[in-house]
Formats: structure tokens, C-alpha cells, sequence
């Protein structure tokens, strides 16, 4: 029994586009499960941080997906889309603050601002993170404060209520919608954000 129950041909149509058949028969020994979108965020940022080269199986079409591979080409990962999938060459860093920032667009992801905010961080990639849509008013201020706590400067504007003010060393000002993200954080800095 349904709790919602559709009227009359709307159900008709609904039911018909929901109904699988699944029929007996062999199994193949080997199965590609495809990612789920969170999962293909984490591994994509997995395996930009990993020591040598991985191969991702297909990730699953997204936008919020294609955000995160945009963002981690910036921070200079390799990513090449085969038959096979997907090739990350790793982030190659030094530990050095980069002295200008990078500018990784976000588009609408949520997921791709609040998992890359401490990754830059932690790498110390000063970067100033922008996006659209609905974006700047996700929260993110929680984060921040952890982030900070850490010895991260963070300065921009978040969302619609307000400025958020703070030093901007050395950074243009950010606009509306934009949130930069400087200097080298404590090695706890990256946990923040899990």
C-alpha cells in the first residue's frame, strides 16, 4: 500500500515508468557497480591525493561530479576520461603556499565547495573559490571557524546576509558569491572538513 496514492491516469503513467522486469537467469562473474555521486566525489578527491596514478571505474554523469574534476585540474591534478574510465595523476605539491590563487569554480556543488575548502588548505593552495545558482548561501560557516582554528585565512563574501570581512593579504577582494582561502593550515586543518 501507498501512503501518497496518485489519481487516476497519473498513476497509470507513473506506474508504467517505474516498473522493471527482472528475469531468472545466469549471472556474469563480474559486475560494475557505477559510483554513487558522494562516492565519486571521494574518490575523485582520493585519488588526486594518492601517491602514483589511479584508475576510477565510470563515474556516473553530473555536473556536481564534473565541478569537483574541474576544481582538482586547477589544483593540478590529471585527469583524462578513457574507455576504461577515469586516470587521476596526483596533486603535485610542495608544501608551499602558491603564491596566487587559484580560481575553482564550484558551479552549484555544495559537496565540491565544502570537501575542497580544507584540501587547498591542508596543500596549501590559496585559492578563491567561486560558483552560481544557490551556492553562496550554503553554509559553510562552521567549517570556516574550524578551518581557521587552524591557522587558514579565509576572507570573502559568503552568501547573501552579509560580507564576511578579514585580511585580505595580498588577495584582490573577493566578490559577491567568491570565498578565498589562504596560507598553509595545521596538519588537522584537512580533518575539519569530514
Amino acid at each position: 500500500p501507498r501512503a501518497h496514492p496518485l489519481p487516476g491516469a497519473a498513476e497509470e503513467g507513473a506506474k508504467r515508468k517505474m516498473e522493471k522486469t527482472i528475469k531468472p537467469g545466469r549471472a556474469p562473474r563480474a559486475v560494475m557497480v557505477p559510483l554513487s555521486k558522494l562516492e565519486g566525489h571521494r574518490a575523485l578527491i582520493l585519488a588526486a591525493l594518492a601517491e602514483g596514478e589511479t584508475l576510477l571505474p565510470p563515474l556516473p554523469p553530473s555536473g556536481d561530479l564534473r565541478a569537483t574534476m574541474d576544481c582538482l585540474r586547477k589544483m593540478g591534478a590529471g585527469l583524462i576520461e578513457t574507455a576504461e574510465g577515469l586516470r587521476i595523476r596526483p596533486i603535485c605539491r610542495t608544501g608551499e603556499s602558491t603564491a596566487a590563487p587559484i580560481r575553482p569554480d564550484c558551479g552549484e556543488s555544495g559537496s565540491t565547495l565544502r570537501f575542497l575548502l580544507p584540501v587547498t588548505a591542508a596543500m596549501g593552495i590559496n585559492a578563491v573559490f567561486t560558483g552560481k545558482g544557490r551556492l553562496p548561501q550554503r553554509p559553510v560557516g562552521e567549517l570556516l571557524a574550524a578551518m581557521e582554528q587552524n591557522g587558514v585565512t579565509a576572507e570573502g563574501a559568503v552568501g547573501n546576509s552579509g560580507d564576511r570581512n578579514a585580511d585580505a593579504r595580498g588577495f584582490p577582494p573577493a566578490r559577491k558569491g567568491e570565498l578565498a582561502v589562504c596560507q598553509r593550515a595545521a596538519a588537522g586543518a584537512a580533518a575539519a572538513g569530514g
